[in-house]
């Protein structure tokens, strides 16, 4: 999700464009402009965390209050309530290391499970599976999950 804004163009840039074509988007005033930061800072619809001012000269993001450091190094946001959308990611290792660390087991499954696949033409072993924050999980974890 992008905002737009009109910037006024300079006497040097209206100058230009008189040679090119006739567009009616060309013969504007004003440019599009857009802040992709603006967006990243002020994603959470609950939150408002920065402010774009116009200058003279430039455009400037300030914040107004306290800004989370993980927001900013994500390069998104995170909302504090969380989404419906959010998911995290479960590994074969993760399986392997909280089922069963010591031995070979998980292993000889999962091979068995994947000559099953190829004899079946079915996908039930993935690499790693997702699951939602409100608590669904994929049929291919429940599966592995349930036959550990």
């Amino acid at each position: 999700m992008s905002y737009l804004f009109d910037v006024q163009k300079t006497a040097l840039e209206m100058d230009d464009e008189e040679d090119e074509e006739d567009a009616p988007v060309l013969q504007s005033r004003f440019r599009k402009a857009m802040v992709p930061l603006e967006d990243t800072l002020n994603a959470d619809s609950a939150g408002h965390n920065a402010c774009l001012m116009y200058l003279d000269y430039c455009l400037v993001m300030r914040s107004i209050k306290s800004i989370a450091h993980e927001l900013l190094r994500h390069y998104g946001y995170v909302e504090r309530d969380g989404c419906a959308h959010d998911f995290t990611e479960v590994t074969h290792y993760e399986l392997r290391r909280y089922f069963n660390p010591d031995n070979d087991t998980f292993d000889a499954v999962v091979q068995m499970l994947l000559q099953i696949e190829d004899d079946e033409a079915e996908s039930f072993v993935l690499e790693s599976c997702d699951c939602l924050a409100a608590s669904e999980v994929i049929f291919e974890l429940t599966f592995v999950v349930q036959v550990l």
